[in-house]
């Protein structure tokens, strides 16, 4: 009877173990199926640059809290291609929706008011109605950053000018207020050196925009021709073509400016990089976020002023421009002596503009 007894009480344990295990591994299935932070981008997330330094930030921080995080490409920026992204998402447990470029200003704005349970972040940019008529508006589930990149392109070009270069290419991918703000700092910062060197006229810069954030053989061709004119420096200002602007330097001996994040590891040939602190952008948000307190109605904006935008000096590969010449034009920034045109067209600029030979 014993015997029988502990023969009942070890298929009783085993079926108990057996029904532990599959609950554990059913609950580990089920976790692995949710996302409740969701990055949803429109190009390559390994660019190098704005889309993978803010997918490793938001894959960081939910690993140091437990969080389950995913990233989505959208097939489109129609609304239905972005619902049925949303749609996943939801499908995910999604609960916070982070959107990086203004190409998803208009989305943003449709969907906080479809989805009043769920909340958004939109990186680089102000949810607005339409594209034409820009009626800006956060609501309380919504959140929407922006950055000072003229900024961070005057230092750029500054710097570049400062440092001995006198033939220039800005290089952006499309032609969206953040890249043109890049390109327009840019275009300031080498007159201003160019004025303070007394340099009328040795200066030339090439000015274009790609049409795309992807790297092209396109975009490696028009980056050769310019290296083989006589450009030395192209800034390349739109996430992956910087990978066909590389292999264009490395054939033809030219440098690059990098954007967005410290890009020196992608090749010997990035001189700096034009900066801005999207990993602190998200951190200060995401924590909120975490603690239960979604910071909604706001726009924030990340400057020279609190640290937002930069240049890369620890692995810059400068001849000359040195971390006091950078500190010194930094502060001049930051406390309001040297003024930055964020809005102008580049050809409205051509007074301000008269000692470089603008090429476009």
């Amino acid at each position: 009877m014993r015997k029988i007894i502990a023969i009942w009480m070890v298929i009783a344990m085993a079926l108990c173990f057996a029904a532990c295990g599959q609950t554990e591994e059913t609950a580990q299935e089920e976790e692995d199926q949710t996302a409740e932070i969701a990055l949803i981008i429109d190009g390559d997330i390994e660019d190098g640059g704005f889309n993978q330094v803010t997918w490793e930030s938001i894959e960081s921080f939910c690993t140091e809290h437990e969080l389950t995080c995913a990233y989505y490409k959208s097939s489109g920026d129609t609304d239905e291609a972005i619902d049925k992204t949303v749609k996943e998402i939801i499908e995910k447990k999604g609960k916070l929706l982070i959107f990086a470029g203004s190409d998803f200003e208009t989305a943003v704005y449709r969907l906080q008011k479809e989805h009043e349970d769920l909340y958004f972040y939109l990186i680089d940019g102000v949810p607005h109605d339409k594209k034409d008529k820009y009626e800006y508006g956060v609501a309380d589930n919504s959140i929407g950053v922006l950055f000072a990149e003229e900024q961070a392109g005057y230092l750029a070009g500054y710097a570049a000018v400062m440092d001995g270069y006198k033939s220039f290419g800005f290089l952006g991918g499309e032609e969206l207020p953040s890249v043109k703000r890049y390109g327009y700092g840019f275009l300031q910062g080498i007159s201003a050196a160019a004025t303070e060197k007394g340099m009328k006229d040795e200066i030339d810069v090439r000015y274009q925009y790609a049409g795309t954030f992807e790297a092209t053989p396109e975009v490696q061709k028009v980056a050769e021709e310019w290296y083989a004119d006589g450009t030395e420096v192209i800034f390349s200002c739109g996430g992956a073509i910087i990978k066909s602007v590389i292999k264009a330097a490395e054939a033809k001996g030219g440098k690059i400016i990098g954007v967005d994040t410290d890009q020196s590891g992608l090749s010997e040939t990035i001189i700096t990089s034009a900066k801005k602190r999207i990993d602190e952008a998200l951190d200060d948000v995401l924590k909120e976020y975490n603690r239960g307190n979604f910071v909604g109605n706001n726009v924030f904006n990340y400057t020279a002023n609190n640290k937002g935008v930069g240049l890369e000096m620890t692995n810059a590969r400068f001849n000359s421009f040195d971390q006091s010449q950078y500190k010194e034009i930094f502060n001049q920034i930051k406390e309001g002596s040297v003024q930055i045109d964020k809005d102008a067209e580049e050809e409205d600029m051509e007074d301000e503009l008269n000692n470089i030979h603008l090429i476009r």
